[in-house]
């Protein structure tokens, strides 16, 4: 059971989730500016300072993120869809961004004093990712079936992990397979009609 409170004009919404049949409960609260941008988090967590802060622009594209520890992250040079072509984190490390002409990313590379760290995005037609290459040489590609649920991903070695789904969408079986196609590991999972989980099975191959 979760309760939510929203007091308009300060714009401040409070989430309360009891954590126990005791009454303990976990709270955490959000500000939000006049645009409805969430400028405050404040955790649950009450033996520690638990806020984060964010900042935007006049357009009301995120700049800034600053966490519990008072370290800050800019993000800037924001494109015709708002999204941010560097960021800044809180050690002064630089990451550069690429997007395509529909807004997806295409390329993160960091920005160091011993080279750049580049990791490469590839979509389909219709905007699934399909292929990710890491900074390492590695790379992971993605499956999918014709109501664009993840079936499949595989890396550059051949091994795979393949997923079944109920007609809800849940995943229902999991089965891990070496680059020969050996079974190596699988889980099944059962849910009621409410797509809420029942029973979870696993078992090495």
């Amino acid at each position: 059971m979760q309760f939510k409170q929203t007091l308009l004009a300060g714009a401040l919404s409070l989430f309360i989730s009891p954590l126990a049949l005791s009454g303990a409960t976990s709270t955490t609260s959000y500000q939000y500016d006049d645009k409805g941008n969430v400028t405050q988090i404040d955790g649950p967590r009450t033996d520690v300072q638990d806020i984060t802060q964010f900042s935007y622009n006049d357009k009301g594209q995120l700049t800034e993120v600053t966490n519990a520890l008072g370290h800050t992250t800019s993000l800037s040079n924001h494109n015709v869809f708002g999204n941010p072509q560097q960021i800044t984190d809180a050690n002064g490390t630089v990451t550069n961004l690429s997007y395509d002409e529909l807004g997806q990313l295409t390329q993160s590379t960091i920005k160091s004093a011993a080279g750049d760290i580049t990791t490469r995005f590839e979509y389909d037609a219709i905007g699934q990712l399909t292929a990710v290459y890491l900074p390492n040489g590695s790379e992971l590609h993605y499956e999918y079936d014709g109501a664009k649920r993840l079936t499949a991903i595989q890396n550059g070695l051949g091994e795979r992990i393949e997923y079944q789904h109920d007609n809800a969408g849940n995943i229902t079986k999991q089965v891990v397979k070496s680059s020969t196609g050996a079974v190596v590991s699988q889980f099944s999972q059962a849910y009621d009609e409410m797509s809420r989980l029942l029973k979870s099975v696993g078992a090495n191959g």
